[in-house]
């Protein structure tokens, strides 16, 4: 809308001017209409050059003598013209009151109106704007769902590729337990095949070097099996109580040299105490089967394949020790003839040993259950309440349990004898390098010759020492020669 002209009285003369008086006062009332209409009647208003002053071209009083004729003829006349022109003027007046009036207004709509159409411009553009930024959100959340949308398609892609992965895995996991059957199987007939070498008529004793390296491969299965199940980090131990721990140094009371348990943990070192709980749960295991299946020479002797009451082992065990005591060498071989006539097989094809292979699978798993239920089962990362991962540590367990066995009795069967008890720390000891009985811990780093931690005090036994006393012609049975040196902690504090 364009602004106002300045210009005569309102502001618009120059558009009055342009409109006829029947155009500008179509509204006004009849009696206003009379008086123009009375005016023209009278006067005419062409020719008559517009002034500013008298819009409306009324002839001015001048004027309108000139025009009269003769005032002396016409005197009369000019009195009602003059009271006429008067009262035309009062009207004319009043009119130009009104129009400025009505102008007045209207200027004030038209103000009104400009303001109410800048508002209505305002809020267009700031909804121009709104829209836009609706625009724009609406693009960002298409975009943003075009994204989601590949991400769940990608997702879906990846969810199909993990099932077709976990059939495969179903498929590999049945190959493997077909294989573990297998596997099963070869380890009996291969404990069969080893009882049978042990019951050979000839009874070859077997070379100090081949029973050492039996007995370092028995290491590697205890450290493996530890390594596997303990719980990596000593982090994992700060929740235990101070009875649970007293029932970890109880167990372990003959191979540490602190009764107490966080003692212990403070003399090692860092490095040591980083590993402590897969070395305390070799210590244990390692305790557990040499005390077990080592010490006695019959602990195996109730699992026998015979319908009456077995012997308790310990009984025998009491009963041989009775017997070194009056005629050593004669034990000894009466020990050795016992474990032989155990293991060997009846003439009878359908009749089966004393001591099968099925008696030493028994044997080994009713240890290392009852070993699980001890105190390692503090040390384990292996949740007990699945029965998957429990079943996997008992299996692997027995192995190394059958494994020692195995062992332990191709070793009493001969006429040998053997302590693995010779190496307590009931009472403080220092360690040396040039000792045969011991061997510190790899994590020590020790070289052959290195002496620095000789004279250091012995912290605590990882696995016993097994020493060897006789031949197989039952002499010399005051000589000992070493099977296997015991594994040592030492305190590498100043």
């Amino acid at each position: 809308m364009n602004p106002p002209t300045p210009g005569g009285a309102c502001g618009y003369k120059s558009d009055i001017d342009r409109v006829s008086f029947s155009d500008q006062i179509t509204t006004d009332s009849s009696e206003e209409l009379e008086g123009v209409l009375l005016l023209r009647t009278h006067y005419s208003l062409a020719g008559i050059v517009t002034d500013p002053s008298n819009p409306f071209q009324l002839p001015s009083n001048s004027e309108v003598l000139n025009t009269a004729g003769d005032p002396g003829r016409d005197q009369q006349t000019n009195t009602n013209e003059m009271d006429t022109l008067k009262s035309l003027r009062s009207q004319v007046e009043h009119l130009r009151s009104r129009l400025r009036s009505r102008e007045d207004e209207f200027n004030q709509r038209l103000q009104r109106n400009e303001d109410l159409i800048l508002k209505l411009r305002s809020t267009v553009k700031h909804r121009g704007h709104h829209i836009h930024f609706l625009e724009d959100n609406i693009n960002s959340m298409k975009a943003a769902l075009a994204n989601r949308n590949n991400k769940i398609a990608s997702q879906k892609l990846c969810i199909r590729e993990l099932e077709q992965k976990v059939e495969s895995f179903a498929q590999d996991f049945g190959i493997m337990q077909e294989s573990y059957q297998k596997l099963q199987d070869d380890l009996r007939v291969a404990q069969e095949g080893a009882l049978r070498s042990i019951k050979r008529a000839s009874w070859v004793p077997s070379e100090d070097g081949a029973v050492r390296n039996e007995f370092s491969k028995l290491e590697e299965n205890l450290k493996s099996w530890a390594k596997y199940y303990a719980v990596p980090d000593i982090n994992y131990l700060e929740a235990l109580s101070n009875e649970e721990k007293v029932e970890i140094t109880d167990f372990l009371k003959e191979h540490i040299s602190r009764p107490n348990f966080d003692a212990l943990l403070g003399t090692l070192s860092p490095l040591l105490k980083k590993r402590f709980p897969l070395l305390i749960t070799h210590a244990m295991l390692a305790t557990y089967i040499f005390k077990i299946v080592f010490h006695n020479p019959f602990f195996a002797l109730e699992y026998l394949n015979t319908s009456s009451n077995a012997v308790p082992k310990a009984a025998m065990f009491e009963l041989y020790n009775a017997m070194i005591k009056v005629l050593p060498s004669e034990a000894h071989i009466w020990r050795s003839q016992m474990l032989r006539l155990l293991l060997t097989t009846p003439a009878s094809p359908s009749e089966l040993p004393l001591l099968t292979p099925q008696a030493l699978q028994m044997f080994s798993s009713t240890m290392a259950e009852k070993f699980l239920r001890g105190p390692v089962r503090l040390l384990l990362k292996i949740d007990q309440s699945s029965a998957q991962q429990g079943n996997c540590m008992l299996q692997d367990l027995c192995h190394v349990f059958s494994a020692a066995a195995e062992l332990s009795l191709s070793l009493w069967c001969q006429r040998t004898t053997m302590g693995c008890r010779l190496i307590t720390l009931s009472k403080p000891k220092q360690f040396s390098q040039k000792c045969q009985l011991m061997v510190a811990h790899r994590l020590h780093h020790l070289d052959e010759d290195d002496s620095r931690l000789d004279g250091k005090e012995v912290l605590a036994i990882i696995q016993p020492a097994v020493v060897a006393f006789g031949n197989e012609n039952a002499e010399n049975y005051d000589k000992g020669k070493v099977w296997s040196r015991a594994i040592v902690l030492v305190d590498e504090g100043n």
